[in-house]
């Protein structure tokens, strides 16, 4: 990130080309992707989506079982005409269905929302002159960075809290240097226009000044995978101290009467097509509802994350307003999440397991490197020993 930033910033300052168009057609384009992916699932949830889902369903080619006699469980047989059901744990087949249904509408509108975005920001002279189109490019710009930010934060975690400290230290550093040691942040910030910030606008500007308030995603993305490892944290601690043998049993329930019975499904295959339609169409008619598996768990870090990032962000926008000038947000966020994380754990008395904490994959990996070791140093006793 830091390279990228000074790449920017040299071509900024001393070249005439102009970096900002491939970085925006790029980010665009992403954008576009994360936002269909997001309103996919947004659409599903809706009732448009159990109304695609039965239209799709209608329209499936009514021969993909040919033979009646055909052996073949019936999630095979819609797998081969795009529709997959088997759903991950928690969520129901009708679930599964409504999102695949939405997948084409959420291209298309999010394909708007990026050709709105252009046309807008485009247009210099209209963004000098008009309240309106400032805020059409802010208000399109910002779900497409939104999509961006909260995909990204599916994709990646932080896997102790060591680990997350340590990343929000370097990144406190970092972001105070480039601001107030340097303009190269505020700089490229304000001179690359991309969907890759969340901008703010409320008046005309003033000759020459930047039209926006901006937030970095950075500012939002880096807290936000920190609060949501503190979640994880939350989550583990509720398991290992409530699960029991009824719970885990009661989750291997939780899903769609019809679809979940393996034996309703063997009988289905001998069934006429229009038959199994039918049956398809009747249980997206009453949908059941997705499963939290964690509704009941307790999250005092996680909610303690969510008001410590609010303060911190707050407290940036205050010093910005008093000041006016720009504020690095993490200077101000990064405090206030240690401070709140931190406290949290001192009061319930579990500073030494939140600090010791490691997530379930690090802890795998950890054992899995250890076995690892152990079977290499345990082959070279072997093959010592028959030398």
């Amino acid at each position: 990130a830091g390279g990228t930033l000074f790449v920017l910033y040299i071509i900024i300052l001393y070249t005439k080309l102009n970096p900002g168009l491939l970085y925006r057609i790029f980010t665009s384009f992403f954008g576009w992707i994360c936002f269909t992916e997001l309103l996919q699932a947004i659409l599903a949830l809706s009732p448009l989506g159990i109304f695609l889902a039965k239209y799709m369903v209608q329209l499936s080619p009514s021969d993909y079982i040919t033979d009646d006699k055909k052996e073949g469980r019936k999630e095979e047989a819609i797998a081969a005409n795009g529709m997959s059901l088997n759903p991950p744990e928690g969520e129901s087949r009708s679930d599964i269905l409504a999102l695949q249904a939405c997948g084409l509408p959420a291209a298309v509108i999010s394909l708007a929302v990026i050709v709105v975005y252009w046309l807008g920001v485009t247009n210099t002279e209209a963004m000098t002159s008009s309240v309106s189109t400032l805020r059409s490019v802010a208000f399109t710009n910002n779900y497409i960075a939104e999509s961006i930010g909260l995909i990204t934060l599916g994709q990646i975690a932080i896997e102790s809290y060591v680990a997350g400290c340590a990343l929000l230290s370097g990144l406190f550093l970092y972001d105070a240097l480039s601001v107030f040691k340097s303009d190269a942040m505020v700089t490229v910030a304000t001179t690359i226009e991309a969907p890759v910030k969340l901008l703010f606008a409320t008046v005309l500007p003033t000759q020459g000044r930047y039209p926006f308030g901006v937030l970095g995603l950075g500012d939002i993305v880096i807290p936000g995978v920190f609060i949501a490892m503190l979640r994880q944290f939350d989550i583990e601690q509720w398991y290992d101290e409530n699960v029991e043998l009824t719970i885990i049993n009661k989750k291997k329930k939780a899903s769609n009467s019809f679809f979940n019975s393996n034996k309703k499904l063997n009988k289905i295959t001998t069934k006429k097509n229009d038959e199994d339609k039918e049956i398809i169409l009747m249980s997206l008619s009453s949908p059941e509802a997705s499963t939290d598996l964690y509704a009941s768990a307790d999250t005092p870090y996680f909610t303690t994350g969510l008001v410590s990032y609010a303060v911190g962000l707050g407290l940036t926008f205050v010093v910005l307003y008093m000041t006016g000038k720009g504020q690095p947000a993490l200077f101000y966020i990064v405090p206030s999440l240690l401070i709140g994380s931190s406290g949290t754990a001192l009061i319930r008395q579990e500073l030494s397991v939140l600090w010791s904490y490691k997530g379930a994959r690090a802890a795998a990996a950890g054992r899995a490197r250890k076995d690892l070791i152990e079977e290499s140093n345990e082959k070279g006793r072997k093959e010592g020993g028959k030398s």
